[in-house]
């Protein structure tokens, strides 16, 4: 999906705080400038009560599962051990 808003994986270090937001309703909205023709699209993800089919639990998982966190993971980490 990253591939198809960007254009690239690699431009996820372009979200920046202002396209983050959370409604009242918890629902996480993520706003996302493609490169190739500057055109804004949106992503919601909607909590669920089940673990299993909660999207927002599953990227927490992803990154907590890492060996450790790494440029490779997302482009705005540090590239040095903190």
């Amino acid at each position: 999906m990253l591939w198809y808003l960007f254009g690239r994986a690699s431009d996820f270090s372009l979200v920046q705080k202002q396209n983050l937001t959370i409604d009242a309703a918890d629902i996480l909205f993520v706003r996302f400038i493609r490169l190739k023709t500057s055109e804004e699209q949106g992503l919601s993800l909607f909590p669920d009560l089940d673990f299993v089919t909660c999207p927002v639990h599953a990227i927490a998982l992803a990154l907590i599962t890492q060996a450790a966190t790494c440029v490779d993971l997302l482009d705005n980490l540090p590239a040095l051990p903190v």
